[in-house]
């Protein structure tokens, strides 16, 4: 099972739903093909995703008996069934026969906890989204710096506009990894990172070229579809932004018995030895280490926008380290350059944290001479195909919009 952030202003795996299973699409296929020695390595897994050990074709049907019954318990008890019933002795069990230390005391003492929204404001638009450990920290810090800067005048894509993104980028993702945590661990300053004046101390660092991220980063401190996103806007005008996850693709690829899903390994997404990144590259401090009951940082950042107390946009997107970047993008595109919705949601992104120090840009991000000019600058630019999906919606109750994110490719890392 995964985790995920909800707001809220008041998935099956795979291809068509129909009786018996799941049709499979070309698109389900390419990913579960490439995880067949994977599959065959798990015998629970193997039972349900590969045909007598071998890969299902297109068109057939995947059936998933297990995990609808574990669904139907859930919704028939209610959290209870999870954390207290057969399914969590399952895990349990599974965990203690493979040398794992989950006990069945994890699963009665956890508690979902309820946090305040984050809230921001950007060119006279309030911008609500998750709080820490979530990644709405990261979106907000760069919209305050992007909110001095005319983006608008300097027209999309230019070198300009993406100078300035790139750079604000660099500060955030640098606070991200050192002061962002589980707050109920460590005191962050979310306060003065949102300020105004911390801001305008960002922008007057920023010259001309790109800046060195090792300069910038703290010196003790020694990168689709596993995540999912979805936004809601209903006739009355209440909008919904979920993101969930289950961290890489398959999570730890192992399930529990009789249980029908996949284990999560989002102990990833913790600072597991202090100057080595992550699965996404991340170089994170020590105030994202593990410790027992503390929840690992997220970039996770479902986030909605309003316009005088009126839902204008619900946005957000799987895309693990490229998740806050993605919602800036397609925040600033619709705002800032007068996109119309779909525009900003399928443009081609840009991303960069870094470290690593690359920046990762789809296919015509960068127009004409730009990519030169980002290299004159001192910027290492490269090709990225591995991107989240912003399903975002314009608009408010009878008149909302919904836009599906354009096909991108899915690689491995697609995480929180």
């Amino acid at each position: 099972m995964g985790v995920g952030y909800a707001l809220a202003v008041v998935h099956p795996c795979c291809g068509n739903i129909g009786g018996g299973g799941f049709s499979l699409l070309p698109g389900d296929m390419e990913r579960l093909q490439l995880h067949t020695k994977v599959f065959s390595q798990q015998e629970t897994v193997a039972a349900i995703f590969l045909d007598e050990g071998e890969a299902f074709q297109v068109g057939e049907r995947l059936v998933q008996e297990e995990l609808a019954l574990s669904l139907s318990a859930i919704a028939r008890s209610g959290a209870s069934a999870f954390y207290q019933g057969r399914i969590a002795h399952a895990i349990v069990q599974a965990s203690e026969e493979n040398g794992g230390m989950l006990t069945l005391e994890d699963f009665t003492g956890y508690r979902v906890r309820q946090d305040t929204p984050l809230r921001c404001e950007y060119r006279g638009y309030e911008v609500v989204t998750a709080p820490p450990p979530g990644g709405g920290v990261t979106v907000c810090q760069m919209l305050n710096v992007l909110a001095g800067y005319p983006l608008g005048e300097w027209g999309w894509g230019s070198v300009e506009s993406l100078h300035s993104f790139l750079s604000a980028a660099l500060f955030a993702y640098r606070d991200r990894n050192y002061y962002l945590g589980d707050p109920d661990f460590v005191e962050i300053p979310v306060k003065r990172l949102l300020s105004q004046g911390y801001a305008a101390q960002i922008r007057e660092q920023i010259g001309e070229r790109a800046l060195n991220p090792q300069a910038l980063h703290i010196q003790d401190m020694p990168q689709g579809t596993h995540t999912t996103h979805y936004s809601i806007v209903d006739q009355f005008g209440n909008a919904v932004a979920v993101t969930y996850t289950i961290n890489s693709l398959f999570g730890a690829k192992v399930m529990a018995k009789d249980t029908g899903f996949f284990l999560n390994n989002e102990m990833n997404d913790f600072t597991v030895k202090l100057g080595e990144g992550n699965q996404f590259g991340l170089v994170q401090g020590k105030a994202n280490q593990i410790e027992p009951g503390k929840q690992p940082l997220s970039s996770m950042s479902p986030t909605i926008v309003k316009k005088d107390d009126q839902v204008v946009l619900v946005t957000g997107s799987p895309g693990g380290a490229t998740i806050p970047t993605t919602v800036v993008q397609v925040i600033t595109n619709w705002i800032d350059y007068e996109l119309d919705i779909a525009e900003a949601v399928n443009a081609p992104r840009v991303h960069y944290q870094g470290l690593p120090n690359w920046v990762l840009t789809e296919p015509f991000a960068v127009e004409g001479d730009g990519v030169w000019r980002l290299w004159e600058k001192g910027y290492r630019v490269i090709p990225f195909v591995s991107w989240g999906a912003a399903e975002s919606i314009q608009g408010v109750s009878g008149g909302g919009w919904g836009v599906k994110d354009r096909p991108r490719v899915a690689g491995e890392a697609q995480g929180d």
